[in-house]
């Protein structure tokens, strides 16, 4: 699916300057990241959003392992059109879609405190809304050479500064 998402979607023009993370941080505008998700924690009415992730499929987030849990809660809601991790009530221009999750697939080599292999991937209850939520473009080409040079956009909600 990966490829396909690439041809289907991933030619589609793209604001995404170059913007040196995170010291040069900057608020993004509505769908500018339209991959992005919060995860959430909690019962829908009190949901509290401490991890992102990125759709790679219409019913699948790619995250961190140690945000399968936090807390001793496990994730429960992805919402997708957000531009503010704090702020429970969304701008006018927003386009918000709240979506339960199904299950949390945790690499199987992830142990708690190590960077290595902290990935999972949140599935969905629902497909997301493809009009305005696309999926990432993920690389598919086997080998890829290291280019210097390149700049890469780092998204999410964290904290802005060293």
């Amino acid at each position: 699916m990966c490829r396909k998402h690439q041809e289907d979607l991933c030619a589609l023009p793209k604001k995404q300057p170059g913007v040196a993370c995170p010291a040069s941080a900057e608020p993004a505008d509505i769908l500018e990241f339209p991959h992005m998700a919060l995860l959430g924690y909690g019962d829908r009415d009190n949901i509290q959003y401490s991890c992102g992730g990125s759709l790679i499929a219409p019913d699948f987030i790619l995250t961190a392992a140690h945000c399968a849990f936090l807390s001793g809660k496990p994730v429960g809601w992805a919402l997708l059109g957000a531009t503010n991790r704090t702020n429970q009530r969304p701008k006018a221009t927003d386009i918000h879609q709240l979506i339960e999750v199904a299950e949390v697939i945790v690499h199987p080599e992830y142990r708690p405190g190590r960077a290595y292999a902290d990935l999972a991937v949140v599935k969905l209850t629902a497909s997301y809304d493809l009009r305005e939520f696309l999926p990432v473009c993920l690389n598919t080409v086997a080998d890829v050479p290291l280019r210097t040079g390149l700049r890469a956009t780092a998204a999410g909600w964290n904290i802005v500064g060293t």
